[in-house]
């Protein structure tokens, strides 16, 4: 089938259900010794203007990350840009999951588990 000239394609094209389907994701954490939070997927637009934030400030951009999307169950920051210090002198290993979270959520970084299956190897490739 030559999708140039078929025009079924294009009349069925429904751009509402892409743009639905290309809005940020969000993901429930759970963050030990607190409860749970929400990291919401940023726009692409706030991604611009998150790394250029933290350019500005010369401040990692994992950290306006966080503050750009960490919400609470009322959708509303956890934090804000008071927190730049508190936020960097948390504990590595807390913050990292957390951080490895808004990463995956916003597409910089993929899920161990894609991963895994990306690089799980198959019977195929074995050498038994």
């Amino acid at each position: 089938m030559n999708t140039m000239t078929d025009t079924s394609v294009i009349a069925t094209f429904d751009k509402a259900a892409l743009f639905a389907a290309l809005k940020p994701k969000s993901k429930e954490v759970e963050i030990e010794g607190f409860g749970k939070l929400r990291i919401v997927g940023i726009t692409a637009r706030m991604a611009e203007e998150t790394q250029q934030k933290a350019k500005d400030a010369a401040v990692k951009f994992w950290v306006y990350l966080l503050i750009r999307c960490a919400v609470d169950g009322n959708n509303q920051p956890v934090f804000d840009e008071g927190d730049v210090d508190t936020l960097q002198d948390s504990g590595n290993a807390q913050i990292d999951a957390l951080v490895n979270e808004a990463l995956i959520v916003n597409g910089y970084k993929k899920a161990a588990d894609e991963k895994n299956l990306q690089t799980t190897p198959t019977a195929d490739s074995s050498s038994v």
